[in-house]
């Protein structure tokens, strides 16, 4: 079997590792991948580096769309992983005339456009990365029958102590006092303006904390401007981008996610791997996860007063820490495997070919 996993996002963001991840491990189940995506991009370097073929795509709708009708003949189906990624495959259908499988990383309600009803309805099957991310699909009127839910897998988590000490020794942190971490794009649905306000009550009365802000992105000046309005220059640190910001976790005793919005957070997956306890707002697929006083504690969106009660919670009772971060890691060690979702994955594309007849006439069945 032979997949076209196609990814046009020009960032390097959780979806983008997801599909990375996916193509990488499908090939122990027998399946061959290649990364359609921008030239240039992220994914491209990323998929070189683990010996994954790359199918560019062009920077304009008439190549690009040119370029994959005549590529996908090459393949047995195409497997899109955005959102334009499923638009083009959609449009150019009548040439490639391949089965069409879709993941929805996001929750994110699609528009209702004529082109949207379409393009959900001829999906031969559509993947959503969390319960939340399903339902909503379900409820917008994606067709009931094509709906999956696979949730993401990680691998296991390669924790660097020698960078996490770098990381606090380059902010200025006092290797006494507690960090409170985050890792994320400084986008709108991560709302940091509540993580902010909830670092303001955590920090009344003491001088043990810091919270640390690993991510960049458009908010960021706006982000600085609402530190210097709540005093807290000596509490907040913004970190920037750090590469492979993941295995820098230890630096950090509790892990806060503050988002409004999520399909399954990544982030959470990485903090669970590395024994952090987190603390989170209940998200869209956060819920999945964060189980509240099981694998972590869990505020309602938007409260910053519950988030930094959470947060409180995990740094005053170590025994609650521990306990719910051992929690955490058995769950993602055992539900939350690459193996597992690579499985998932090829159940589905096997009963997609199996509906559309099977693999016959494609030039690189497996």
């Amino acid at each position: 079997m032979n997949v076209l996993h196609l990814n046009t996002e020009r960032s390097w963001r959780g979806g983008e590792w997801q599909t990375l991840l996916l193509a990488r491990a499908l090939s122990d189940h027998g399946i061959r991948s290649s990364i359609g995506c921008r030239r240039g991009a992220p994914l491209a370097d990323h998929a070189r580096e683990n010996q994954l073929p790359i199918v560019p795509l062009g920077g304009d709708a008439l190549s690009t769309s040119v370029g994959l009708a005549r590529a996908a003949r090459d393949f047995d189906l195409i497997h899109c992983h955005t959102g334009r990624a499923h638009s083009l495959a959609a449009v150019t259908a009548l040439w490639h005339r391949k089965p069409v499988i879709v993941t929805r990383h996001i929750e994110l309600r699609p528009p209702s456009t004529w082109f949207n009803r379409y393009k959900f309805r001829k999906a031969a099957a559509v993947v959503g990365v969390s319960e939340a991310v399903t339902a909503q699909l379900r409820s917008w009127g994606a067709p009931a029958e094509t709906l999956r839910t696979i949730p993401y897998g990680v691998p296991p988590l390669k924790t660097n102590p020698q960078r996490a000490q770098d990381l606090r020794r380059r902010l200025g942190i006092d290797p006494a006092q507690t960090v409170i971490g985050t890792i994320g794009a400084l986008v709108d649905h991560k709302a940091h303006e509540v993580l902010l306000r909830a670092a303001q009550r955590v920090a009344r009365g003491r001088s043990d904390v810091r919270f640390v802000i690993v991510g960049e992105g458009k908010r960021e000046p706006e982000l600085a401007r609402l530190r210097g309005e709540l005093g807290l220059e000596r509490v907040v640190e913004f970190a920037g981008y750090v590469p492979q910001a993941a295995e820098c976790l230890p630096a950090f005793q509790v892990f806060a996610l503050s988002s409004n919005m999520e399909g399954l957070p990544n982030v959470i997956l990485e903090a669970f791997g590395a024994g952090v306890p987190v603390a989170a707002t209940a998200a869209s697929g956060t819920p999945q996860l964060v189980r509240d006083g099981q694998t972590g504690l869990l505020v309602p969106v938007g409260d910053d007063a519950a988030l930094a009660k959470a947060i409180l919670r995990l740094i005053d009772d170590p025994a609650l820490a521990q306990r719910v971060a051992a929690a955490a890691r058995r769950y993602v060690e055992t539900e939350f495997t690459l193996d597992r979702m690579a499985e998932r994955y090829r159940a589905v594309y096997e009963e997609v070919l199996g509906r559309a007849g099977g693999t016959e006439g494609t030039r690189s069945v497996a």
